[in-house]
């Protein structure tokens, strides 16, 4: 068992996102003491919490292409007690190219009972990654198999210590990592990113693995639900909307939000929530979000969904 460290100072790369929130809960009435030793906890950094005890197989820290399963046992598991399995492809680069300066693409499947699906079944997935030039990590989205969304916790902790492994070897490019998802996995993908905030481990009272600095997320045609169990809202900040709205955008920046929908060949739940969390990001928590509609298509993660996208990602590259 890895001990975390003791309450670090607060550096200045990490002061911008967490500065907020913790000089909230000083000047309103409330007990600021548990406040700061939570963000302490936070501070002790999921990097010294990351899963070291996963092995990396040699071609991967190597950078060569192919296929990489891995089984990512998290403590507390509330659904995934034997382990969440992950995939991560490395597609064959052009000359020159180096597999940990390509953009990471963490890709969450929709709705199914097989659990062999993340690998098996993701071959529209490989093939991008191949022509595009992507690292693909493919996970298994345990919502799927359990039908609630506290599941959702176990995928994202799961993906989110094997993200810290693979950045702490210097074998992924940390800072361009995206969350995606299709259907079901856009919630997924959507509730990852939020609840991988900074802040969002301290306000849960969760565990380690709970942050990671996601570069954005995409919701291809998903899923929408608001409630107990999906995206956790601070409560030291007030729910004045312009106060809450200042907020989120300081969490969010410089991230990316995409959203597609079809029309009405698409499921009707698909049409009505993906208008549901178009809402909630910009209306609500105030956020910059670019949302796609596409009358023609039905329920499926197609060329025209995905090519913006990443077209979008390829230019935030040169940033």
């Amino acid at each position: 068992m890895h001990q975390s460290r003791p309450c670090p100072t607060i550096t200045f790369t990490r002061w911008p996102q967490l500065a907020a929130p913790l000089l909230w809960a000083f000047v309103r009435p409330v007990h600021w003491l548990p406040v700061l030793v939570l963000y302490c906890l936070l501070l002790a950094g999921p990097r010294s919490l990351a899963a070291q005890t996963l092995a990396i197989p040699a071609g991967l820290q190597q950078g060569a292409s192919g296929r990489y399963d891995f089984l990512i046992q998290i403590p507390e598991a509330r659904d995934a007690r034997a382990g969440v399995r992950a995939m991560v492809y490395v597609p064959r680069l052009p000359a020159g190219q180096k597999a940990k300066e390509r953009p990471v693409i963490v890709f969450f499947h929709g709705s199914t009972r097989d659990r062999t699906y993340y690998s098996k079944k993701v071959d529209y997935m490989t093939r991008r990654a191949d022509r595009d030039g992507f690292i693909l990590i493919s996970v298994q989205n345990w919502w799927s198999f359990t039908d609630y969304t506290e599941s959702i916790r176990d995928s994202r902790r799961a993906v989110n210590s094997l993200l810290w492994r693979l950045a702490d070897e210097s074998l992924i490019k940390g800072n361009a990592v995206y969350a995606t998802g299709f259907s079901a996995g856009g919630l997924v993908a959507l509730m990852t990113v939020h609840n991988s905030l900074p802040e969002s481990g301290v306000v849960a009272r969760q565990k380690p693995y709970d942050y990671y600095p996601y570069a954005g997320a995409a919701s291809f045609k998903g899923n929408f639900y608001q409630g107990i169990g999906t995206f956790v809202l601070n409560p030291l900040i007030d729910p004045e909307p312009a106060v809450l709205q200042a907020h989120y955008r300081r969490q969010y920046a410089g991230k990316l939000l995409y959203l597609t929908v079809g029309g009405p060949k698409d499921a009707a739940r698909v049409q009505k929530q993906a208008l549901e969390a178009r809402d909630f990001l910009q209306n609500y928590l105030g956020l910059e979000v670019v949302y796609r509609s596409f009358p023609a298509e039905g329920h499926s993660l197609s060329e025209s969904n995905w090519q913006p996208f990443w077209q979008l990602v390829v230019s935030r590259l040169a940033r």
